[in-house]
């Protein structure tokens, strides 16, 4: 029988994701960019809506745009104590201080402007980092 962290993994819908980006005609492109590799996203307009989402939906990914807002996205990331819990995290900017936070918490970074290949690489990379981190916290 499975246990409760097994059944958990299973609900997580692993090609879909989260996507929070403020600049509407980049969160478009995005959205179209993920259709595109086969990727269901849903999009979100604050970090709270995200934490909301990431409860009730357990996306694979989440795809944040900071902005300038990076140390937002510091507190949102450091606020997940069970990292088991969060989704895969792909942060795109063109910052050093994001680039910063995504080391810093092992998540995947891409930076701004990126291509398709680059894009669907990191999903992918934080797609399976997410499926890991929750088979190592069983």
């Amino acid at each position: 029988m499975a246990g409760p962290s097994a059944t958990r993994l299973r609900k997580q819908r692993p090609r879909a994701a989260l996507v929070l980006v403020d600049d509407r005609d980049l969160r478009s492109a995005i959205v179209d960019l993920l259709s595109e590799i086969g990727w269901d996203a849903e999009v979100v307009t604050s970090y709270r809506a995200a934490r909301d989402a990431i409860l009730a939906r357990r996306p694979g990914v989440l795809l944040v745009e900071p902005g300038l807002h990076v140390d937002l996205l510091e507190r949102f990331v450091s606020g997940f104590e069970d990292r088991a819990s969060v989704p895969g995290l792909v942060i795109l900017s063109d910052l050093a201080d994001a680039a910063r936070v995504a080391d810093e918490h092992d998540v995947a970074f891409v930076r701004a402007p990126f291509d398709l290949e680059d894009l669907s690489d990191a999903l992918e990379w934080a797609r399976c980092a997410r499926v890991a981190a929750h088979a190592s916290s069983r």
